[in-house]
């Protein structure tokens, strides 16, 4: 005799709320679990949610839609659900790399007058490996990690005030783990 799962109720479709209930109802927990998510609204996704007006057609979002290659967690655990969604062949978003695209410039724009607009961009180089690699491969959290990627972005910060000449470089955000 089986026994009966136990109910779990989830608070929230945001991106935790989903990730809760993606784990608790994996195949090899074997039905442990009986998971309803309780979502205000039709959409989950939280602040990460997209989605089209129904009237204009035209993309609605929360905010800023961009995943840093540091995010190596959030990128194993897409990695995971695609593999789970095993999409056929042709299938446009059949693999999570279909889904993201590396970039490793960054640029961003800064009002600095009425009608004023100060542009900054900046490069950093791509880490070894793809985002959400088994840390058994490449561990960017080990002091070696750390240090490896430090040096890096020093090397990169001296470069790009070589490059910008007699102009300051600031200011100059530098993500902590950028990737390709």
């Amino acid at each position: 005799m089986g026994t009966v799962p136990k109910k779990v109720a989830i608070i929230g479709g945001g991106c935790a709320g989903v990730a809760a209930a993606f784990e608790l109802t994996r195949p090899e927990r074997r039905g442990e679990f009986d998971v309803t998510v309780y979502q205000m609204g039709w959409r989950l996704g939280g602040k990460g949610a997209s989605g089209r007006d129904a009237e204009t057609g035209r993309i609605e979002e929360h905010g800023l839609h961009l995943w840093m290659g540091f995010y190596e967690n959030a990128f194993r655990f897409m990695r995971d659900c695609y593999a789970e969604l095993d999409r056929p062949e042709g299938h446009p978003l059949r693999d999570w790399s279909d889904a993201f695209k590396p970039d490793n410039h960054v640029g961003v724009t800064e009002k600095i007058g009425e009608n004023q607009w100060l542009n900054w961009s900046a490069y950093f180089p791509p880490a070894a490996g793809l985002p959400g690699d088994p840390l058994s491969d490449r561990n960017p959290f080990s002091v070696q990690g750390y240090l490896t990627q430090c040096l890096r972005l020093v090397r990169t910060l001296l470069l790009s005030v070589q490059d910008r000449g007699h102009e300051p470089p600031w200011p100059l955000t530098i993500p902590v783990w950028p990737r390709r």
